[in-house]
């Protein structure tokens, strides 16, 4: 009895080991914040239409989001504008309940070089769902030709029409391949002339 008994608590005890091991053994770490950018990129390409510069927004809550766009032409796309003839942006969806996969889109095919400033308006709740968890985070992509898109997470929590959110501010250049850099090479070449 005395030796079975020996058995049983050796076997409980590496039973026990083998137990705390794999609780303990932490599986290979992976990034899910780059793998939901990954996702959340995907998925706004699905979302209306492309062009050389696209802004998308998303969210998953029960109310609607006003995507708003100022071009460098002084006109602004949104709900009451959405299409601009002179610069070719467009709103091409316009999302005013929300939901799961709720989304807003402006796109430019030939975007006129300047600033765009992107904002958000969280405009009201969705009527029938007003009450419960109508607030969270929505997601801005925004894509330029020729570069990897950028993501915004913005967090709402109350509506507010006169409350503009200022999301980003991105800018176009005359010559569709430049980038920054290039500007200030050009601006170096400009001092070099002054020099001579």
């Amino acid at each position: 009895m005395k030796k079975a008994l020996s058995v049983l608590l050796f076997l409980i005890y590496a039973a026990l080991i083998v137990l705390l091991f794999l609780l303990n053994k932490k599986p290979k770490p992976v990034d899910d914040d780059e793998e939901e950018e990954e996702e959340l990129i995907d998925r706004s390409e699905n979302i209306g239409q492309s062009g050389d510069l696209k802004v998308t927004a998303m969210w998953d809550f029960h109310g609607d989001v006003d995507l708003h766009v100022m071009q460098p032409n002084g006109n602004e796309i949104y709900f009451d504008n959405t299409v601009d003839n002179d610069t070719g942006g467009n709103l091409d969806i316009d999302n005013q309940q929300g939901g799961q996969g709720a989304a807003e889109n402006i796109y430019w095919e030939n975007p006129p070089a300047g600033q765009y400033v992107v904002e958000l308006v969280f405009y009201k709740f969705a009527e029938e769902y007003e009450g419960n968890n109508n607030s969270g985070v929505v997601h801005v992509i925004i894509k330029k030709k020729g570069q990897r898109a950028e993501r915004h997470d913005i967090r709402v929590r109350e509506p507010d029409p006169s409350n503009r959110i200022r999301v980003a501010t991105v800018r176009i250049y005359e010559d569709d391949g430049d980038d920054d850099d290039d500007d200030e090479d050009e601006e170096d070449d400009d001092e070099e002339e002054d020099d001579e």
